[in-house]
């Protein structure tokens, strides 16, 4: 039933051509069993004829197979058959090997250690590519399937104190362009986290990667093969909110690039590093904009999760201590400022904590003129580069108007084009107004929101209503706010003093995106 003409047919009838009877018998019955049943069954069926060949020999070969499929060069060619159709002829994973070859992959996590956990995450970075049809290695259904088992594969792992694939398939995530591949990495992390009892949030804090930075920082040497009295130098570092790589000589001198030298001789070892590099700005990115978002959630953090999670992690324990938070003391919210996991307030007093401790990340809403007026300074005098707008953050405070619907932005005439693009770039939908043929309409945005302290996170929408003009085709008029939650209309009065500033922060940037002037 194996296919012996494509690359991965070859190696393994050249491994059947020296392994004895037994082994020979047992990987065939394997191969014929693997297709015939659904891997709910693997444990039942798949597993004991893997303890049979034995894990250690299972894992050897599929680790090399991996690594053939892997590094493989791109070869395909085209051909028409008896009618003329064309077809494409894969010279790595032909039918039906790529099916044996996908569930192969899908029984890895019973023999699985970390070696296993880095081959998946190639496999599906290196297949989960955009491709080009008439040069690619593993082209269309073939490449997606491969992706795709590997993510099922690595969610099946059992993370452990040794091996985390969790933490692997949050960087793959990452890495990804395929937007249907980040989705089911999304799927496979929640129903990890529901398995857990945890929400999926608190599952990626637990396991965000570091990149083998402490505090901020990694630093290494690279010494030439070729020439041993060359040494450079690199570091990896986060500074104000970028992750930066950086490379000296052997004297300490900064260099404006990569050696010429090392890109030659270390090709792998240099790109590795830009892409630790690069990856790490990305996760940066996106816990920024989650910390950002807590805003709206309420979230609030138990001081051990938070120190672990936050403080102590090697990649945003910098950013952490460059925002205010607010802890929890005898059911009163102090501001303070974090420095190495400690607390201490505006009077510079040290904050005792415990491990049950609440924590958040402040809101100036909440702050006193006077007390806003410190923690300004505070960051002024001591050359803060916040992580996002934090204390200097724009605000609103609700009118005694604002209860139906808001015009506290009516009358602003806005660029169409303007309005157009940003909405494409959030991901909103917006349709150019004509007058009069369609002259009114409203841009929608949504938020995960909280009120009340409710258990759940519920979706908020705000309509913010727009006009044509009749003498300006290119231009709008921005009208009313409303907000709605599952169509039904919401009262402004519901929301409390940091989500109703953070919806009109949001209208306020949209104006400010899109305006004329």
């Amino acid at each position: 039933m194996l296919n012996k003409e494509d690359i991965w047919g070859t190696r393994v009838t050249e491994f059947f051509d020296y392994a004895d009877e037994k082994e020979q018998l047992l990987w065939s019955y394997l191969f014929e069993k693997i297709i015939e049943v659904t891997p709910r069954s693997y444990k039942k069926q798949i597993l004991p004829i893997i303890k049979k060949i034995g894990e250690k020999p299972f894992r050897k070969n599929l680790h090399e197979w991996l690594e053939i499929v892997i590094l493989a060069k791109p070869k395909t060619a085209f051909y028409n058959d008896e009618s003329g159709l064309e077809h494409e002829r894969n010279y790595l994973l032909e039918y039906p090997n790529e099916t044996i070859f996908a569930r192969l992959i899908r029984a890895l996590p019973f023999v699985a250690n970390q070696n296993s956990i880095d081959l998946l995450s190639e496999l599906i970075i290196e297949t989960g590519k955009t491709r080009n049809t008439k040069t690619d290695k593993i082209t269309g259904t073939a490449s997606y399937k491969l992706s795709e088992q590997a993510i099922y594969a690595l969610s099946d792992i059992e993370n452990t104190e040794k091996i985390s694939p969790i933490t692997t398939l949050l960087s793959v995530q990452i890495q990804l362009q395929s937007l249907s591949l980040k989705k089911l990495i999304e799927k496979k992390l929640a129903q990890i986290a529901k398995k857990q009892k945890i929400e999926v949030i608190e599952l990626l804090e637990n396991h965000l990667p570091n990149y083998g930075l402490e505090n901020g920082f990694l630093d290494g040497e690279i010494h030439s093969k070729i020439n041993p009295e060359k040494i450079y130098a690199y570091q990896i570092q986060v500074i104000k909110n970028k992750v930066k790589l950086t490379w000296f000589d052997l004297h300490g001198k900064q260099l404006k690039t990569v050696p010429s030298a090392l890109k030659k001789e270390f090709p792998n070892k240099i790109k590795k590093l830009k892409d630790t590099a690069l990856e790490a700005q990305k996760t940066l990115t996106l816990q920024r904009e989650r910390l950002e978002k807590s805003y709206f959630t309420q979230k609030t953090f138990v001081y051990s999760h938070w120190q672990k999670a936050y403080s102590n992690h090697g990649l945003l324990g910098t950013i952490i201590e460059n925002l205010i938070w607010q802890v929890n003391i005898d059911n009163e919210w102090k501001t303070v400022w974090s420095s190495f996991g400690r607390f201490v307030d505006a009077q510079k007093k040290p904050i005792k904590t415990n491990d049950t401790t609440l924590i958040r990340v402040l809101h100036p809403i909440t702050l006193q003129k006077n007390e806003l007026e410190y923690w300004q300074n505070f960051i002024i005098q001591k050359d803060i580069k916040q992580p996002f707008e934090q204390i200097f953050r724009s605000t609103f405070k609700r009118e005694n108007n604002e209860v139906e619907q808001s015009n506290r932005f009516e009358g602003v005439v806005l660029s169409q084009k303007k309005l157009r693009i940003f909405s494409k770039i959030q991901g909103w939908n917006y349709k150019w107004l004509t007058y009069p043929k369609m002259n009114r309409s409203f841009i929608t945005f949504q938020f995960d929101y909280k009120i009340n302290n409710s258990e759940k996170a519920q979706k908020l929408e705000i309509e913010f209503w727009v006009e044509a003009l009749s003498d300006q085709p290119q231009n709008i008029k921005t009208n009313i706010i409303r907000l709605h939650q599952k169509t039904q209309p919401i009262s402004f009065e519901l929301l409390d003093a940091v989500i109703f500033s953070e919806i009109f922060r949001a209208t306020q940037r949209i104006i400010n995106v899109s305006s004329i002037i």
